[in-house]
């Protein structure tokens, strides 16, 4: 037997490769290469000592007459092979730490197969908007919708697939495309990041998924953009894109391209949210603890988001952790806020409870009745409270339900009572500023993949806004 021949029988039709990042796949070593008038397979040969890495193929799908010459300086493996095997219809997929060599049955073939499925994270089961899917020549790719869903139309034939998002270990599938497949994928949050190495080779962009004008808030700064009080808030992220300030106070709302603070449409979970503050702007009414993702479409938006005129804000709420059981609890300067999450039935459904009030209302009113005149009572408060709650149910396969409620409610009093002395209590006068605010939102929303390219999704909702006020 040549020392060149390698004879492999392939009986897999679908392939995994997993990716980690101290791991590293095969056809992205990079090598130093220089062949002098050599046989396509000796070529092979060199270039599996060089790299490490065994190359097998069966000798008839390679001509045996044709002489290389060529050289390559630090390029990747799998560039090198797709050079070489071009020509000769002939590709190559991974198949553990192998490279595989078989001939191109469909490279004449214009049939597009589509890939369909769900990405989420491994250890909580919560899907993951807008990850990326993209190939492996980066060439083409597309990005999971709000429920963790993606569609990807590929020609036919063996394809890698790439699914990433950040701070998740890469996820690689490579699998034979020969009729419309269902591809779900779990990523691993428990990243190790290798070195990084820059070289000068030219960097192909994905082409943009989104529409122009849209930014995707990244909620790993939200902790670095803190507003009065140390509360992290979505809204004080949002007025760090360019295009986005605040009012003339700094608490006035989003102005989008110097639009009105009206012309903006706000969403939680699909719902529309009338009043998005507490406390005259100080906060916003989303809890930092339960946001999974928020958009802001500041340029074009498409047309479900219906009719407004500066900007659309899509903000969307976890799922709650389907895995195991956790709590989270916080005090900081002027609010409190605890969460409980976990899951109701493993892998099928979950739950996530969160609630948050302001911690400051005794010490207002006892710096109000400081060295205040004895004949005269004062009370004062002012605070908020908020509550979400959401429920998960896995309908089958590809079909979910989701419940959401949202209540939240603040309220300001200014209260006098004066005294005829310092005894009797009978009222002579009172004079009282008081009013209240908030916003209850309830959801019921059902989705499901009809086919390998549509995707539903059915909701049913109320929003309500209440103002009530009292001035004697």
């Amino acid at each position: 037997m040549s020392k060149y021949k390698y004879i492999l029988s392939i009986a897999a039709i679908f392939l995994m490769v997993t990716a980690s990042a101290q791991e590293v796949i095969p056809d992205e070593v990079l090598i130093d290469y220089t062949g002098r008038d050599k046989s396509l397979r000796e070529v092979l040969f060199d270039i599996s000592e060089e790299a490490s890495v065994t190359i097998a193929f069966q000798e008839e799908i390679l001509p045996g007459d044709s002489l290389i010459n060529f050289k390559v300086n630090q390029t990747e493996v799998g560039d090198v092979l797709e050079y070489l095997l071009d020509k000769h219809h002939v590709k190559y997929k991974i198949v553990g730490n192998q490279i595989v060599l078989y001939k191109d049955e469909f490279r004449n073939s214009d049939d597009k197969i589509t890939i369909s499925g769900y990405v989420t994270d491994l250890q909580s089961g919560e899907s993951l908007v807008s990850s990326n899917i993209f190939l492996y020549d980066k060439t083409s790719g597309t990005i999971s919708n709000e429920y963790g869903f993606y569609s990807f139309t590929l020609p036919k034939g063996v394809q890698r697939i790439y699914y990433s998002y950040l701070g998740y270990n890469l996820g690689i599938k490579e699998v034979s495309l020969i009729s419309d497949t269902i591809i779900n994928v779990a990523l691993d949050p428990r990243i190790q990041l290798n070195e990084i190495v820059i070289t000068d080779t030219k960097i192909i962009p994905l082409p943009e998924a989104e529409s122009p004008g849209v930014e995707v808030l990244p909620l790993d700064n939200l902790n670095s953009f803190l507003p009065v009080g140390g509360e992290p808030d979505i809204l004080r992220l949002a007025y760090t894109i360019p295009g986005v300030t605040s009012g003339s106070d700094g608490f006035g709302g989003l102005s989008v391209r110097g639009g009105s603070i009206n012309q903006n449409l706000i969403l939680f979970d699909g719902v529309p949210i009338y009043n998005a503050n507490h406390l005259f702007g100080l906060f916003s009414i989303f809890n930092a603890n339960v946001i999974k993702s928020a958009k802001l479409f500041k340029g074009t938006f498409p047309s479900h988001y219906s009719g407004r005129l500066s900007s659309v804000l899509d903000i969307r709420s976890r799922d709650g952790n389907n895995q195991k059981f956790g709590t989270d609890i916080s005090v900081g300067l002027l609010t409190a806020k605890a969460s409980v999450e976990g899951p109701i039935i493993k892998d099928k459904a979950s739950f996530l409870v969160s609630a948050r009030r302001t911690t400051v209302d005794p010490w207002i009113n006892s710096l109000n009745n400081f060295n205040s005149n004895p004949l005269t009572d004062r009370e004062s408060e002012i605070g908020f409270y908020d509550i979400n709650a959401k429920l998960n149910f896995k309908l089958g396969e590809h079909s979910k339900i989701h419940l959401s409620y949202y209540v939240g409610d603040e309220t300001f009093n200014d209260r006098r009572v004066k005294r005829d002395d310092e005894t009797v209590v009978t009222l002579r006068d009172i004079d009282e500023l008081n009013w209240s605010t908030g916003n209850t939102l309830a959801s019921l929303r059902w989705n499901t993949r009809i086919n390998d390219k549509a995707f539903v999704n059915v909701s049913l909702y109320t929003s309500e806004h209440t103002f009530r006020t009292f001035d004697h």
